[in-house]
């Protein structure tokens, strides 16, 4: 998710028991997307961002004291705080990882993997299945934006 996004998702109206469903009104260019739940990890989380905001009904991350502004303050400090400078490396990470597991194995040219002009043609259609994928469940529309991401 992008940062803003994280913010302003409402848990109780995104959660269902497979996939944080995200609205609209959150996203950057206002498109609705998916993100499935895929392991325990994540499943706790999100059970921890449910009690959090149990007590304050349905309502964002952002706490009701703060803007937006004084939030990503907020948020930027905490951050260093435990040595977290930049997070849009968090994305990649996520991107590669979901890639690695929806190609039936294949590294992402930016950990090593093959140029496509190298793989085999039993490689291209999980390559591309993969992409596509990973582009929507980043919030893109095009297969393209994954390079900067995958390589």
């Amino acid at each position: 998710m992008r940062r803003e996004e994280s913010a302003k998702i409402i848990p109780l109206d995104a959660l269902s028991l497979t996939h944080l469903n995200l609205s609209a009104s959150w996203i950057k260019g206002g498109r609705e997307r998916s993100i499935p739940i895929e392991n325990i990890d994540q499943g706790d989380l999100i059970a921890d961002l449910e009690d959090y905001v149990g007590e304050y009904g349905r309502t964002s991350l952002i706490p009701s004291s703060m803007s937006y502004r004084k939030y990503l303050s907020h948020r930027q400090h905490h951050l260093a705080s435990i040595g977290i400078g930049r997070t849009h490396g968090l994305r990649h990470q996520f991107a590669q990882q979901r890639y690695l597991s929806m190609s039936n194995g294949l590294l992402p040219r930016r950990l090593g993997g093959p140029l496509v002009r190298e793989m085999t043609e039993q490689e291209k259609t999980p390559d591309t299945f993969a992409r596509l994928r990973v582009s929507s469940e980043l919030g893109h529309s095009r297969i393209g934006i994954t390079r900067t991401y995958l390589g």
